[in-house]
């Protein structure tokens, strides 16, 4: 017999240990009297991280280029 996709909730969220949550989640199905709940888990990297930091790292490189070639630029100023 096959499951209705319409009938299937899913629930997305992150958590920390693994290990804690499934305890938690075990003692929480015991006490309410629930049969076990199929968990997935799933392992994503989160880019806002390195996007937050990029134009940081971009500013300080140009500055870096910038003050490497100014010595250069310089020499071919007339004066």
């Amino acid at each position: 017999e096959g499951v209705d996709s319409s009938e299937v909730s899913y629930l997305w969220f992150n958590i920390g240990s693994v290990d804690s949550f499934e305890h938690k989640l075990e003692v929480f199905q015991q006490e309410m009297g629930l049969d076990s709940i199929p968990v997935l888990y799933t392992s994503e990297s989160d880019w806002t991280i390195f996007l937050g930091v990029l134009p940081t790292v971009l500013l300080g490189c140009l500055l870096l280029f910038v003050v490497r070639q100014g010595p250069m630029a310089g020499a071919f100023g007339g004066g």
